[in-house]
């Protein structure tokens, strides 16, 4: 370990590098400890410690971490306060900022907080290996001007990858952040999840302002509950956030393709004039119930930048051009014509407006030739006169759109900070403010549908109460589980033939299955152990048209069972055949 720190207080730790540490400084607090205030760590440089394995037994098990606050105290008290890690750097790290005890996976520990008052503020998070900040049992702090970005792309993260955890926190505030290009790693050995964002389970009053989350192969965010505990996430707003995860790579962890996956109806969480960009194929949201959605905007990804492009009336300047390949050339609305710097790397693209503009909208067309790797934009703020980011990101392409989180300013600028090989080229620098899409409660539209409907689909609708679970062995890596009686799910489709997928495990209980009406009989759902992806109930030989199956909770279950639960996971139509 570079630091040990061990029941101490009052530490400020300024202006260091850490590099190829197990952990880079590592804080540990005692059980019946006095509690414990002041910790400062600042401008400070963590990087390369890529050690990484299970961490139930962490720091028996050595993982790289920057920095590790842990708590030996399993009971309701906080054992440290006040503690603050500002413009720090972490790269290349197994993980980056863990608060840490012992009872991680204790489920009964949902309301125990043995930190308070942490505030990490102006970080940046690059080439981590899982999440590079996870927070665990605090009670008040802030995540502000942080940016995380290109995490969990070469290796499989044994539980999961994502821009953030945060598990059993209450009252945090977090503003002006950006988490974007978060990866479940290499094919063929994946990870799970691939969020932007994960509240794992339990937190409580919660603010998000103006952040950012972008370019996910998991949902942009999610919403999890059951995998640490059964707490909900309860009085959560988001303001004013940009989410454009895309869900990329879905079909290899089996998680739904949707922007927020919300692992259970009991969660409790307002969107407030936020946006939603929603890439081919991709939803909304897994489920709605519990989620409210205040002044918001949902649109097609492949829509966007559609109003008038404001860099075609902007002054345009760079760093240094190729002859022939002025700055201009890069904001004429010619494909064909591109600005191309002298130089491979530090070069940038100015767009000076001559008066305020609102953007939400970056457009990105880069030359043929051009391999730039790491990049990011900028707007000017006038006010506090300097530079703020507002995207960070990597490969672009020939044609790349960057939503962000909608700014007003007199100029933006292109950075670009790498490039695979040669000087860099773009075609196109386009900005554009394009408040264009709708609501995002709008119903469901279209006829009934076939092939296969996951649980979670729109037009499967429930009576009475039913919880849901997150889980990749499922359909779409969810399912809806009820044990009262009389409960029940129903989905009108289109078809000849329809089968009923179910999980049976030792909790089951008995169905009764309706198609069109009509009682087709009663399921035994029961089974010794868990049996993902079985058959409830198959018919086929329907007529072709419209049909509906309806499967109802019995409250009857068979002596062995422990309760009479139904779990439907999802619904396999066969197609009405073509009509000539």
């Amino acid at each position: 370990m570079g630091i040990h720190l061990k029941d101490v207080e009052g530490y400020r730790i300024s202006g260091l590098e850490f590099t190829r540490h197990m952990t880079g400084i590592y804080a540990e607090y005692a059980a019946n400890a006095p509690s414990r205030k002041g910790l400062m760590i600042e401008d400070c440089y963590f990087h390369d410690s890529q050690l990484y394995g299970h961490y139930e037994d962490y720091p028996k098990r050595k993982i790289g971490l920057g920095v590790c606050l842990f708590s030996y105290e399993c009971k309701q008290r906080v054992v440290m306060s006040d503690i603050t890690i500002r413009n720090c750097e972490f790269r290349r790290l197994a993980s980056a900022i863990w608060t840490n005890s012992p009872d991680n996976f204790n489920k009964a520990a949902d309301n125990i907080w043995n930190f308070a008052n942490m505030v990490i503020d102006g970080c940046h998070f690059e080439e981590c290996k899982q999440w590079p900040i996870g927070l665990r049992g605090i009670a008040g702090g802030a995540v502000c001007n942080c940016v995380t970005l290109d995490i969990g792309r070469f290796n499989r993260a044994w539980n999961g990858v994502a821009g953030a955890m945060i598990q059993r926190c209450k009252n945090f505030v977090f503003e002006d952040s950006e988490w974007g290009f978060i990866s479940i790693g290499p094919a063929g050995n994946v990870s799970g999840d691939g969020q932007a964002f994960d509240f794992e389970v339990n937190n409580l009053n919660h603010v998000m302002r103006r952040c950012l989350f972008h370019d996910t192969d998991g949902p942009g965010f999610l919403l999890c509950n059951g995998a640490s505990g059964p707490g909900p996430q309860l009085d959560i707003l988001l303001e004013k956030c940009v989410s454009n995860g895309k869900a990329m790579r879905v079909k290899e962890n089996k998680f739904p393709k949707v922007e927020i996956c919300n692992s259970a109806d009991i969660n409790r969480v307002t969107w407030k004039e936020c946006r939603f960009y929603l890439s081919d194929g991709e939803k909304l949201s897994s489920r709605t119930k519990g989620l409210t959605f205040t002044d918001c905007l949902i649109k097609s990804l492949g829509k966007a930048c559609s109003t008038e492009n404001l860099a075609l009336k902007a002054t345009a300047s760079a760093s240094s051009a190729v002859s022939g390949h002025e700055a201009s050339k890069a904001m004429d609305g010619n494909g064909n014509t591109s600005w191309r710097a002298d130089k491979a790397a530090d070069q940038w693209l100015q767009l000076d407006f001559g008066s305020p503009k609102t953007i939400n909208e970056f457009r990105l067309r880069e030359e043929a030739s051009s391999s730039i790797a790491r990049y990011v934009i900028e707007c000017w703020d006038d006010r506090a006169a300097k530079w703020i980011g507002c995207f960070n990101g990597m490969a672009i392409g020939p044609d790349f759109i960057a939503p962000i989180v909608s700014r007003t300013t007199t100029k933006a600028r292109l950075i670009i900070r790498k490039t695979t090989r040669g000087n860099p080229s773009i075609a196109e620098f386009e900005a554009y403010n394009d408040t264009t899409g709708g609501p995002p409660d709008q119903p469901p539209a279209g006829l009934p549908p076939s092939g296969m409907v996951n649980d979670s689909n729109p037009q499967v609708s429930y009576s009475g109460p039913w919880e849901t679970y997150s889980s990749a062995a499922e359909i779409g890596g969810d399912e809806h589980y009820s044990n009262e009686k009389g409960a029940s799910c129903q989905l009108a489709f289109s078809g000849t033939g329809v089968t009923v997928i179910c999980v049976k495990n030792i909790d089951n209980g008995e169905a009764e299955v309706y198609l069109d009406g009509q009682l087709q009989g009663t399921v035994d759902t029961y089974s010794e152990r868990r049996l993902s992806r079985q058959k409830l109930f198959q018919k086929s030989g329907l007529p072709p048209g419209i049909h509906t199956i309806k499967i109802t909770v019995k409250g009857a279950r068979q002596a062995a069972s422990k309760d009479c639960h139904v779990v439907i996971d999802a619904f396999d139509i066969q197609p009405s055949p073509a009509t000539p």
